[in-house]
């Protein structure tokens, strides 16, 4: 079976957990919030993978519902939506679905007449039927893998792994104004699912089959610990930065010269961007790039804190910071600032500084801390600044920009996540958001429901408890 790339996950519920829990966790790279509706649980009686499934009852308004986003929202484009099912009976049942407020919908998989269904709704359909692809008939007690995808204009539906319907359509798929439900369809009511399913994903922008396959023989890996990705191997020295935390090593995809000993040297291993120690940006323009997501095991409820090291000849000295910005670009050069408050007993180190480097600290779910490097920049300017309470120093300095580059890889692609503003210029596109600690200059972002753009600069800013980044292009 075809594994996805992770940048076009957009859901992935495993369903694990201890029997009779109410908690159920997105492992995608988004994170989305899984909310408990009715009797919906986690049941340790029956599985596919990891010891537990999600259990609905038949008559119940037991569902799970995922907030509309635009990582899965289909109307255009290949994507593939799989999972695996058990029926406890086969009435009448709608178990996994996506509808608009007027009860029409893009997609939803059903049981009718004992038939599983993959039903599908055009921009011109204002009322069911809605055009349907169906295998025949199930049984109770035994598990299906079930996957629905669209290459082109051909929709295809597999069981097991077999191919038994497809359907050429050249449609754009109806809006959706509605959470995605798992279970049940939007309005509830007593006719969702009476069994379980396990191990529900969505990917958008590829169709994972197009021929009979094998059934996934384990569970997909989280976006967190798929492995990495290497690229342009070179020289790369030992004191490399690197995120050790609790998440299995992935597998080396490709020869990573030096640094393959560093890693294997590592039992647990995860990171963002790693490069050679020394290279301005955030982590750098390097000679070597590692690339996986773990942002989905960062704890989002805990505190993000930022710290700052300073490079003197005498060595490293750790040095608190107040705030700091930092504006990194393609093809220009990049910038970088930060304000050291109650600077008075460090000031003969922070005049000797000759660069000064960003850190941001947190934590991950498991509870394990991590830290990650920002920034690294040299100190070109230094003021000290005398106020009624504190004594304040201020270092900048210039990197050189990162590259330009304007047909990137989509496997780097972001989404932008918390938009607070949108502004169109005559010389391009910005958006102001939440802070992605992933993207970099030169790489794709998405934002609203389809729009995209390559990514010129980044401007970031951590300032009195705020954060928050202005991404932009350039025409």
């Amino acid at each position: 079976m075809a594994d996805p790339t992770w940048a076009n996950v957009g859901l992935l519920l495993h369903l694990n957990g201890t029997d009779g829990s109410t908690t159920f966790t997105d492992s995608s790279q988004n994170a989305h919030t899984v909310s408990v509706e009715g009797t919906a649980e986690i049941d340790t009686a029956q599985s596919v993978f990891g010891g537990a499934s999600a259990l609905f009852a038949s008559g119940s308004t037991g569902r799970l519902t995922v907030p509309l986003d635009s990582s899965i929202t289909i109307a255009t484009g290949d994507f593939t939506i799989g999972f695996r099912v058990r029926f406890a009976s086969t009435g009448d049942r709608v178990f996994l679905s996506q509808y608009d407020s007027s009860g029409i919908g893009p997609w939803n998989f059903q049981l009718t007449s004992g038939y599983i269904t993959f039903n599908l709704g055009d921009t011109g359909n204002a009322v069911t039927p809605l055009y349907a692809i169906s295998f025949g008939t199930v049984s109770t007690g035994v598990w299906y893998a079930v996957e629905a995808s669209r290459s082109g204009n051909v929709f295809r539906l597999f069981v097991d792994g077999t191919e038994h319907a497809t359907e050429t359509l050249a449609i754009t798929l109806h809006s959706s104004d509605k959470a995605l439900c798992v279970g049940d369809y939007q309005t509830g009511g007593g006719f969702g699912l009476d069994g379980w399913l396990d191990e529900v994903i969505i990917v958008k922008g590829e169709a994972l089959n197009i021929t009979n396959f094998t059934p996934n023989a384990a569970e997909y890996e989280n976006a967190t610990n798929g492995g990495y990705i290497a690229e342009d191997s070179g020289p790369l020295s030992t004191d490399v930065q690197i995120l050790a935390v609790e998440v299995p090593l992935g597998d080396i995809s490709e020869d990573s010269g030096p640094l393959s000993t560093v890693i294997l040297a590592q039992s647990t291993l995860a990171f963002g961007w790693i490069s050679e120690e020394g290279v301005g940006g955030v982590l750098g323009d390097p000679q070597f790039a590692a690339f996986t997501d773990y942002t989905a095991q960062v704890d989002e409820t805990s505190p993000i804190r930022y710290r700052a090291e300073i490079i003197t000849p005498s060595g490293r000295v750790t040095v608190p910071i107040s705030s700091w910005q930092a504006t990194l670009n393609a093809g220009q050069q990049s910038y970088a600032a930060c304000v050291v408050p109650g600077a008075d007993a460090i000031l003969d180190e922070l005049y000797d500084a000759t660069e000064f480097i960003i850190y941001r600290t947190g934590n991950l779910y498991s509870g394990v801390d991590f830290e990650q490097q920002m920034v690294r920049a040299p100190v070109d300017t230094i003021q000290y600044d005398e106020g009624k309470t504190n004594r304040t120093v201020s270092m900048s300095g210039y990197m050189d920009g990162l590259s330009v580059n304007n047909d990137p890889n989509a496997r780097y692609d972001r989404t932008l996540t918390g938009l607070r503003s949108i502004s169109q210029y005559a010389a391009g596109v910005r958006i102001r958001c939440k802070i992605d600690w992933l993207l970099q200059p030169g790489t794709r972002a998405y934002y609203g429901e389809t729009s995209s753009l390559i990514v010129a600069y980044i401007n970031f800013y951590a300032i009195r408890g705020d954060s928050y980044m202005d991404v932009g292009s350039r025409i």
